[in-house]
């Protein structure tokens, strides 16, 4: 399809040309101007599906679309961040501590130990 539009572009100027051939361009690769993503909403979409769609609004990347699945990734990860950072908060605010009840520690030497066949001499 773009092919077809630029042989049929002959007749136009060139710097008509060259926004058609821009659009094109963009149209094709994951970026997309606000005004064609606007114009070309499901195949935003439906590139979607298998990788982010970035708008840009004057070359500048103002918004992204993602599949659901993509944002569900995104959000368990960012849920995942928070409960951390929240757990990590949590442990600083303590004043007195942490107080873990260990079973006392029981010394045993294993065969493979030099040490350990020396003190049994």
């Amino acid at each position: 399809m773009p092919l077809e539009l630029l042989r049929r572009a002959r007749g136009v100027r060139s710097l008509d040309k060259m926004v058609m051939i821009g659009i094109i361009m963009t149209m094709s690769s994951r970026r997309w101007s606000i005004a064609s993503a606007k114009a070309e909403f499901s195949a935003v979409v439906r590139r979607a599906a298998r990788s982010p769609q970035v708008i840009e609004n004057r070359g500048e990347p103002v918004a992204v679309v993602l599949s659901f699945d993509a944002y569900q990734r995104v959000a368990e990860h960012q849920g995942a961040r928070e409960r951390w950072s929240a757990f990590l908060d949590e442990c600083a605010n303590q004043d007195e501590g942490w107080d873990l009840d260990l079973p006392p520690r029981v010394a045993r030497a294993a065969a493979s130990d030099p040490l350990a066949l020396k003190k049994s001499r």
